[in-house]
C-alpha cells in the first residue's frame, strides 16, 4: 500500500513476489489521500486506514479478495487520520489515531468514537490490537515534554472506555523512544516494540500495564535499527523484525528471537 498526490495505491503480490492485482483509490474531489495501514479481513478482503485532506479527514477503503471495491468511507469524526486498524470480534473494524479510537461496523458505518484527552499531545499511533477481554490496546509514541518521545499504551474496554493509560521512558536519557508494534501473548501480557535513540527497543508489561522488563538491543545486527513488528514464536518466545543500518549504507532487514521471560536475545 502506498500513496501519490491524489490516490491511495493498493497492491497484492503472491508468495513468490508476483503481482496479482493493483488498485488506485481517490478521495472525494480528488483530494490528497494517504494510506497508513492495511489488514486482511475475515472474509478474505482487505481494509485500509488512512486520511485525506478532504474534511472529515479519515479515509477507509474495503475491497474483496480480488481487489474489487466494496466501499469507500471518508467519515472519521474525531480521528484526524487513521494510523492503525484491526478487525473486531463482531467483524467490524476499529481505527486508532492520535489518542483516539473509532469503531465501525462491517459496512464502514461509524458506531462510536473515543478521545483520550491526556494522551493525544504530539502522539503517533502505530498499532492497535484487540485484547483477550474483547477490548483494545493502542500503542503510540507520545511527546510528554518538548525534549523527547516515550512509549505509550492505552488499554480500553470493548466500548472504548479507558481502563488504564501509561507511558515509559525506555532509555532514561534524551534519546527518543518510538513504538511501532504491539501484541498480547498467551499469558495476557503485552509486548511493545520500537526504537530508542538509534537502537531496537522492546518493552513487556502486564495486562494491567505494570512493567515486567524493557530492553535496548545495541550493537550487532540491530544497531541503528528499529523494530517494526513483534509476534509470538512457536516456542512461546517473541520474534522481532525490523530495519537496521548496521551494515552501513542503505537500511537492511533483520529478524531476531528473544526470550519471553527475560527479553534476552536467543538469536
Amino acid at each position: 500500500m502506498a500513496s501519490n498526490y491524489e490516490e491511495l495505491y493498493l497492491l497484492k503480490i503472491s508468495g513468490a513476489g508476483e503481482k496479482l492485482w493493483e488498485r488506485k483509490f481517490a478521495s472525494p474531489g480528488n483530494h490528497y489521500c494517504y494510506g497508513a495501514a492495511v489488514i486482511e479481513a475475515q472474509d478474505g478482503g482487505y481494509v485500509t486506514a488512512g486520511y485525506s485532506d478532504f474534511s472529515p479527514q479519515g479515509f477507509n477503503v474495503k475491497v474483496d479478495a480480488a481487489g474489487n471495491t466494496v466501499w469507500i468511507k471518508n467519515n472519521y469524526i474525531l480521528c484526524e487520520q487513521g494510523e492503525g486498524i484491526v478487525q473486531t470480534t463482531d467483524l467490524g473494524f476499529a481505527v486508532s489515531g492520535e489518542g483516539y479510537i473509532e469503531k465501525f461496523d462491517l459496512s464502514g458505518i461509524l458506531q462510536w468514537q473515543k478521545y483520550y484527552q491526556d494522551y493525544d499531545t504530539m502522539a503517533y499511533t502505530c498499532s492497535i490490537i484487540t485484547t483477550a477481554d474483547s477490548g483494545y490496546l493502542i500503542a503510540e509514541s507520545m511527546n510528554e515534554t518538548a525534549a523527547k518521545y516515550d512509549f505509550c499504551a492505552i488499554k480500553a474496554d470493548a466500548s472504548g472506555n479507558c481502563v488504564w493509560a501509561k507511558t515509559w521512558d525506555i532509555s532514561g536519557t534524551d534519546a527518543g523512544d518510538y513504538v511501532y508494534s504491539c501484541m498480547q501473548d498467551t499469558n495476557g501480557n503485552f509486548v511493545l516494540a520500537g526504537s530508542s535513540g538509534m537502537d531496537v527497543a522492546v518493552l513487556k508489561i502486564s495486562s494491567s500495564g505494570v512493567e515486567i522488563w524493557k530492553k535496548i538491543y545495541a550493537g550487532g545486527l540491530t544497531q541503528g535499527g528499529m523494530a517494526t513488528h513483534v509476534m509470538a514464536s512457536p516456542d512461546n518466545n517473541y520474534v522481532i523484525t525490523g530495519t537496521t543500518s548496521s551494515g552501513g549504507g542503505f537500511a537492511d532487514y533483520f529478524i531476531m528471537e528473544i526470550n519471553a521471560l527475560t527479553g534476552d536475545k536467543i538469536w
